[in-house]
């Protein structure tokens, strides 16, 4: 029997003393998880266990290293089940005692067996669970988890280091010395680990030594001089805000919106702030953010301090809501619900720098609305893109020196829309996402002191444009990381990047760097009504596409890397459209378009094959 095609491999485990022996576990993602083993080295395949298993639950196998006729799997359905064989794999019986992991995690639960004996088991999801008697008894609670971070993902056993083990997990590397103890004693070993996933930041509005960060299940972390302060805060930090006028106030966040503001600078976990809103007020609500009818998702993070008075702040679930009094007291501001769905909640806001500021806010479902705020009533606007939306929206930008440009980024890298802008306060827009890497834009920063200069956030590092956003380009020196977030603070040019797996890295006195040089003749970058793309055609010729707004002059040139022309595609007049034109005769190598239009200039590199 060949082993089933498709679907997911979660585990694989190998027989050390005779490797043709193999256990392989398998999840169809039509519910049915299976183990398969083979004693040939793959050649053929037996389907030994079948269990129902959720769509993305895993089916995990392992062979006990000091005698493979043991082997355990555990199946992650409901509190997940455990089964053990004595035959090598060729048949199982459930365990009569079952450790105790919650469904939460069912995901990422794993386990591993002793080196030197069969009979222990560590197994891990939230919290970590111990047999030493082939799974007859279990135990969890603080005899094995004192000291250990929750969230457990990788294991091992260090062959060479008995009655070692060490465990990976949501607070990094722990490690025992003796696994089999009645009482578990763990050591932490982080010291200059650099790998917390940050998904919020902000720099002190008066002393830009000072940074707090928001993390993945690490809560708060405060960096002030050389001093490091750990504060756990319940689990996942989000959004970090200071008040910019007095910064003894410090807004954040659990999941789901559960708003807290911190009156000491933010030293410990504080009162939550959500007077007015639906939420849990039992205990009062410490875990809980919004509640029915309002929804929010897990990162919340939909809050905006307003730059024209730090009193107001605005919160977004599928509803807007607004506080004048830092946050004592919060109101709605339309009636409406701001979502595409029932599913749909606002992801982003972003507040404009004026006397009757325009509110815009961003949904999960990739709806861009405008609110303007009125003495007695909100006038709401829709104002998503005619081309659609572009998936998850998560940075809005608005220009404080001109309130009606503003910039959109998105999930939809995969389309090229990752970033989008509006000179019109969403009237109309133009997509500028040439040079971004495909995978999504997480956040979007305005440099005030440069204009046209922006920083984007993506699942590959950090960018930026020097030309609104026509070209960006990849931050030299920055390493290809996941960007959450950004701080800046004016005064001093201090660049705080919150990244997801490599901490936060802040640049003082940080200067853009300038874009990669153009060939000789090029003019500096500028916006007009003219575009130039190039597209790649199924047989892999580049296609050149020009659109003009209006007829007008336009010379069209490929030059090479040292700026000489080599080709002419047009010169003379072209009328107002979009004209296409093809690139025959070059040899391979690396190009740059060149398009005068308009007494505009519009370079585009191109590679040709």
């Amino acid at each position: 029997m060949a082993v089933r095609k498709g679907g997911r491999a979660t585990s694989l485990s190998i027989d050390q003393a005779n490797p043709k022996n193999i256990l392989y576990g398998h999840n169809d993602f039509g519910g049915k998880g299976s183990i398969y083993r083979t004693a040939d080295g793959g050649e053929t395949w037996q389907l030994v266990l079948e269990r129902s298993v959720g769509y993305w639950e895993r089916v995990n196998v392992r062979i006990a290293p000091s005698d493979p006729t043991v082997a355990y799997c555990c199946t992650n359905g409901g509190k997940g089940t455990f089964y053990k064989s004595l035959d090598a794999g060729a048949t199982w019986d459930t365990l009569a005692a079952q450790p105790y992991r919650d469904s939460y995690h069912r995901g990422y639960d794993v386990f591993e067996i002793s080196p030197i004996s069969p009979d222990i088991l560590i197994a891990g999801g939230t919290s970590l669970y111990r047999t030493i008697n082939g799974g007859l008894t279990w135990q969890g609670g603080d005899t094995v988890n004192d000291d250990l971070h929750v969230d457990q993902h990788a294991f091992l056993f260090p062959p060479h280091l008995e009655g070692t083990f060490i465990a990976g997990n949501d607070g990094g590397i722990y490690r025992t010395s003796e696994y089999s103890d009645n009482r578990i004693r763990w050591t932490m070993l982080d010291n200059d680990l650099v790998t917390l996933q940050i998904y919020n930041c902000a720099i002190h509005p008066d002393r830009t030594d000072t940074v707090i960060v928001g993390c993945q299940d690490n809560g708060y972390d405060k960096f002030s001089g050389n001093e490091y302060k750990w504060k756990v805060v319940g689990g996942d930090g989000f959004c970090t805000i200071y008040d910019y006028q007095n910064p003894g106030y410090f807004y954040h966040e659990y999941t789901y919106h559960n708003l807290h503001r911190a009156d000491d600078g933010f030293n410990w976990w504080s009162a939550k702030k959500m007077n007015g809103l639906p939420t849990d007020s039992s205990n009062n609500g410490f875990y809980t953010g919004f509640t029915d009818p309002d929804r929010s998702d897990w990162y919340g993070q939909a809050i905006a301090i307003s730059p024209n008075n730090p009193k107001t702040l605005y919160i977004g679930s599928n509803k807007l809501y607004r506080t004048d009094d830092r946050a004592e007291n919060w109101r709605a501001v339309a009636s409406r619900e701001f979502a595409a769905n029932q599913y749909d909640v606002i992801t982003t806001i972003a507040v404009t720098k004026e006397s009757q500021p325009r509110v815009y806010l961003g949904t999960g479902a990739g709806k861009v609305f405008r609110v303007i705020e009125g003495k007695d009533s909100a006038v709401s606007s829709d104002i998503t893109p005619s081309f659609g939306a572009i998936g998850r929206i998560r940075g809005i930008v608005a220009l404080p020196e001109n309130p009606a440009t503003i910039w959109v980024g998105g999930d939809g890298g995969w389309q090229n829309k990752g970033v989008m802008v509006s000179t019109n306060s969403g009237a109309t827009w133009a997509v500028r996402s040439e040079g971004l890497p495909r995978g999504g834009v997480n956040r979007l920063l305005a440099d005030p002191d440069s204009a046209g200069t922006l920083y984007a956030g993506t699942s590959f590092g950090l960018f930026f444009t020097r030309d609104n956003g026509l070209h960006w380009y990849a931050m030299p020196g920055f390493p290809t990381v996941e960007v959450w977030d950004f701080s800046f603070d004016q005064t001093t040019r201090t660049l705080l990047v919150g990244t997801y797996g490599r901490g936060a890295i802040r640049a003082q006195g940080f200067i853009p760097p300038p874009p990669p040089p153009l060939p000789s003749g090029v003019t500096d970058l500028t916006e007009s009504a003219s575009q130039l793309s190039v597209l790649t055609s199924s047989t892999g010729q580049p296609t050149i596409r020009v659109r003009l707004e209006k007829e007008c002059e336009v010379d069209l040139g490929l030059f090479n890397i040292v700026g000489q022309r080599v080709a002419t595609l047009h010169s003379g007049e072209l009328g107002m459209g979009t004209h296409e034109f093809g690139i025959a005769d070059q040899p391979p190598g690396n190009y740059v378009l060149l398009l005068r239009a308009g007494g505009r200039v519009h370079p585009e590199k191109i590679i040709l094959k």
